[in-house]
């Protein structure tokens, strides 16, 4: 799995930013353009928060419809690129 990945939640729990650790397991992926309007992404000073939950109602369309896909296909982890990428870090 890569570094960081998105623990989808479920059972009423929030999806939340893990750090991977090494460990293994099935992950879906979504790279996409944002556009021009703001998104919710992890930068520098936003991973702490992250790691506790990511605020549903603050998602895009396109990373709510990846986690609903993701869940009718029963995979436990999704790796977006605006929370698992440092946004601001240029590393």
């Amino acid at each position: 799995m890569p570094t960081r990945a998105i623990d989808v939640g479920g059972d009423g729990r929030d999806p939340i930013l893990i750090e991977t650790e090494g460990r293994s397991g099935q992950h879906a992926t979504l790279s996409h353009c944002s556009g021009k309007k703001p998104q919710l992404k992890t930068t520098k000073e936003t991973p702490s928060a992250l790691l506790e939950a990511i605020p549903v109602g603050e998602l895009q369309k396109t990373a709510l419809d990846a986690l609903d896909t993701r869940r009718h296909l029963k995979i436990p982890y999704l790796w977006i690129d605006a929370f698992c990428i440092v946004q601001d870090d240029g590393d």
